[in-house]
């Protein structure tokens, strides 16, 4: 009778340490995913944080063009006041 018991309580842990190892297993898989999926992800900001930056460039090159006062030498004011 010990034995049989023992017999069921070994092959019970047997049974509960494959399932274990099926769960990791499919956990593992699961980070995996999730783990490409973060990387992607990151790729994608930084991608977009050089266009913005880029963007934000081309924006302060046109807005300095704009806002300095012509360089030809001659003044906008009249002179023959």
């Amino acid at each position: 009778m010990e034995l049989a018991r023992a017999q069921n309580r070994k092959e019970k842990l047997y049974n509960n340490m494959l399932k274990t190892r099926e769960r990791s297993a499919a956990l593992l898989e699961k980070l995996r995913e999730y783990e490409a999926a973060y990387n992607a992800e990151s790729k994608e900001v930084e991608r977009l944080k050089r266009l913005l930056n880029e963007e934000e460039a081309v924006e302060a090159m046109g807005t300095l063009s704009l806002s300095q006062p012509p360089r030809s030498g001659t003044s906008t004011r009249d002179t023959n006041v």
